[in-house]
């Protein structure tokens, strides 16, 4: 009974966002909000932390106490020992990690009601764009070894039963996830943004001609608008975007009307910088695994909203843009910063001046404040040499910096800018 009085919870909470109103959706955020820092006293982590600062369960009444308490850093959860970051109650707690790409895996610890409510949370997204659990959909995620969307899709209820739904991974080829795709014919098609980008040329190829979906989502990574634009013409759809994070689960997703909203029931998003795009830190108003509570080790840099109301009539915090992570951000000679969705739109620049998309990845490794490693490599073992000039010219015309560049082919789980200046040695944020 438990199980299922939370499967039917979850199920309900799939509906509610749309139907709640802005002191209903005040009312939930404090409820909730009081709940999971009383449950992070249960967590010798958290109450240590929050017994250093002089706080007390007693002390949150409301969702505007949050700032009476520490942020939370990825540093602070990854040395910690497991036993430090769970609460007393250990019952059926999932142990969920990070991917790591960016650095050492964060491992956390999830309950039952995590995921149900996470997966809740991605259902809602599809309900906004016309779908549900009986329309057929393709879902190409990281099924590599510990992956939390691995352990989540291991917990989904039900699975067996939901033959419209279609798992693949993302660390597949492209032409045997489209071959896969091509047998399904699915409605909705979710996947990361690299991966819609492969498809989406193989598309223009010809390949795939049975898939036709009424909608994508991407979700995992920044989609720039030339990638959206692409992907639309080559499957003639519309696509829209989810952000997440396995730590704290759904963030926002993108609405009819193409702007984001926060899972305002589900999270609470604050901007922690003055500067404007800013990081942010992150509470998760749900489970009863690994509390996240003020946490800034999403390491996303977000442009906030200035609407108060959407057409769609969803009520809550909205994000005007996503620009991808600080760790992924180049420091120029001048001292301004370049966002990585920036960068994304400078290679999307360059792509649609060669009237081609020749580029199968890049990397840029930063080894000083005027020198960029520029890594490429071309779709079909095609050589990249003849785009050399562009990109060279491209970087050291706009941003006054040298580049070495070579062709190679780029393996695994990299990411696609490495940077080794330290960025808190600028005083001065300044991003284009």
């Amino acid at each position: 009974m438990p199980f299922i009085s939370k499967l039917i919870k979850s199920y309900l909470l799939i509906h509610r966002f749309r139907k709640l109103r802005k002191k209903e959706l005040k009312k939930l955020q404090d409820k909730a909000f009081r709940k999971i820092v009383k449950q992070a006293f249960t967590v010798p982590f958290y109450r240590k932390k929050y017994k250093k600062v002089g706080i007390h369960p007693d002390d949150i009444k409301k969702l505007e106490d949050i700032e009476k308490l520490p942020y939370i850093t990825k540093d602070e959860l990854r040395k910690n020992h497991l036993q430090e970051i769970s609460p007393l109650n250990k019952n059926k707690l999932i142990s969920i990690s990070t991917s790591g790409t960016l650095g050492k895996p964060l491992h956390l610890f999830a309950d039952i009601e995590t995921i149900l409510v996470g997966l809740a949370g991605y259902i809602r997204v599809m309900k906004e764009h016309g779908f549900g659990l009986r329309d057929k959909i393709s879902i190409i995620v990281d099924l590599s070894e510990n992956s939390a969307e691995k352990i989540f899709l291991q917990h989904l209820p039900f699975k067996k039963f939901l033959k419209n739904l279609q798992i693949l991974n993302t660390y597949d080829s492209a032409e045997k996830i489209m071959n896969e795709l091509n047998k399904f014919e699915p409605q909705l098609i979710g996947g990361y943004p690299g991966m819609l980008r492969h498809l989406a040329i193989l598309k223009e190829l010809g390949k795939g001609k049975n898939v036709n979906p009424d909608c994508i989502i991407s979700t995992g990574s920044v989609i720039d608008k030339y990638l959206r634009d692409q992907i639309e013409d080559a499957f003639s759809t519309k696509v829209f975007d989810a952000y997440g994070a396995t730590e704290a689960g759904p963030i926002a997703f993108e609405c009819r009307y193409k702007r984001y909203h926060v899972h305002s029931d589900l999270v609470y998003m604050e901007y922690i910088d003055e500067n404007i795009p800013s990081l942010i830190a992150i509470t998760r108003l749900y489970g009863k695994g690994t509390p996240i509570i003020r946490y800034t080790g999403i390491d996303d840099l977000i442009t906030p909203s200035s609407e108060i109301s959407c057409e769609c009539g969803i009520v809550g915090q909205q994000i005007k843009e996503i620009h991808g992570r600080m760790k992924q951000t180049i420091i120029l000679p001048n001292g301004k910063i370049l966002l990585y969705s920036s960068i994304l739109k400078l290679f999307g620049e360059i792509s649609q001046k060669l009237n081609a998309d020749p580029i199968e990845r890049f990397q840029i490794i930063q080894h000083k404040i005027d020198e960029l490693e520029i890594k490429v490599s071309c779709f079909d073992g095609k050589s990249c040499e003849k785009i050399f000039p562009i990109i060279e010219n491209e970087f050291e015309k706009r941003f006054k910096i040298n580049v070495k560049i070579k062709e190679e082919k780029i393996r695994g789980r990299q990411p696609e800018v490495i940077s080794k200046i330290d960025i808190n040695k600028i005083s001065k944020r300044i991003f284009i």
